[in-house]
């Protein structure tokens, strides 16, 4: 598997993992009053909020204003070599 799409997997079951721990430490620490998982819940949302402020936005590659009228044609050129 291309390193890529294997760091993509990876950070997907990473946000799978914590999603599931927030849940299910808000559900069994709020509505049964277990403090471990309360604690739990609490530290997985946290680690979310820092991986949402870690990363990076998006850079922009180019900016043009159109006229009326005028269009954009997006295309993929095929590898040279």
């Amino acid at each position: 598997m291309p390193r890529k799409k294997r760091k993509k997997q990876q950070r997907k079951q990473t946000r799978s993992f914590l999603s599931r721990m927030m849940f299910l430490g808000f559900r069994k620490g709020v509505l049964e009053g277990s403090r471990p998982w309360l604690v739990t819940g609490a530290a997985a949302g946290t680690v979310r909020i820092i991986q949402r402020l870690g990363r990076e936005a998006p850079a922009t590659v180019f900016s043009e204003e159109l006229a009326p009228g005028e269009g954009v044609e997006i295309r993929v050129l095929p590898p040279e070599g």
